[in-house]
């Protein structure tokens, strides 16, 4: 086979190149950890390192009892709330949600929630049933001002069946003084347009809806 002087000259660079060197697993996760750190802070590095890592290991056996698991998710959780606090403060989460392919929708009922499965990066069922446990008693702690520094001991304070039950009731007040809001912004407003309204208009819808004017 005839090789022609520009054939050789690749050769040539090819033979002479080092090596490129093997990343072992745990070398290209401080790869993506001081990405993360760089882009979103330490905080949001180590608590997604140590979430996934939880995730994929307790994923592995999920016929270990759940109070096993209850106590490793405890155990990362405090990272977990200072990351959280630190994506919020700073108003990261829209961005670190789109960076990890996060979509979100505008009915999201818990903003915890999403940015906790993108800390995650897990496909476990089991998983993330678990993680969204944790997103109501996040939210239940960012709502009562609780710091990452006061989080441990809060913890201590509540179950996490408690502190989902809270979540829930909260919500569901929430939900009723919108419906109120809601309702009376809706009154207000029809009363505005019967008042604007003139006799001959208010008697034609009265008629056409049959309802007897009550003066």
């Amino acid at each position: 086979m005839d090789l022609h002087s520009n054939d050789m000259d690749v050769l040539t660079t090819l033979a002479s190149a080092e090596p490129v060197p093997d990343v072992s697993t745990s070398e290209a996760g401080e790869v993506g950890e001081n990405a993360a750190a760089a882009a979103f802070g330490a905080p949001v590095a180590a608590a997604e390192t140590a979430l996934q890592e939880l995730c994929e290991r307790a994923g592995k056996n999920l016929a270990r009892a759940d109070l096993r698991i209850s106590a490793e998710f405890d155990d990362v959780m405090p990272q977990v709330y200072a990351a959280i606090v630190s994506l919020e403060e700073s108003g990261s989460c829209e961005a670190f949600l789109a960076a990890r392919g996060i979509k979100t929708h505008g009915n999201v009922r818990n903003a915890v929630s999403p940015v906790l499965r993108a800390l995650a990066n897990t496909k476990h069922k089991h998983m993330r049933a678990w993680l969204a446990k944790y997103a109501c008693v996040i939210a239940l702690a960012r709502r009562e001002g609780i710091s990452p520094n006061e989080f441990l001991g809060w913890r201590k304070s509540v179950t996490v069946e408690e502190a989902c039950k809270k979540w829930r009731e909260l919500q569901r007040a929430q939900d009723g003084l919108e419906q109120e809001v809601a309702d009376t912004s809706t009154f207000r407003k029809l009363q505005s347009a019967w008042e604007r309204a003139t006799d001959e208009e208010q008697s034609t819808f009265l008629a056409q809806n049959n309802l007897v004017r009550c003066d």
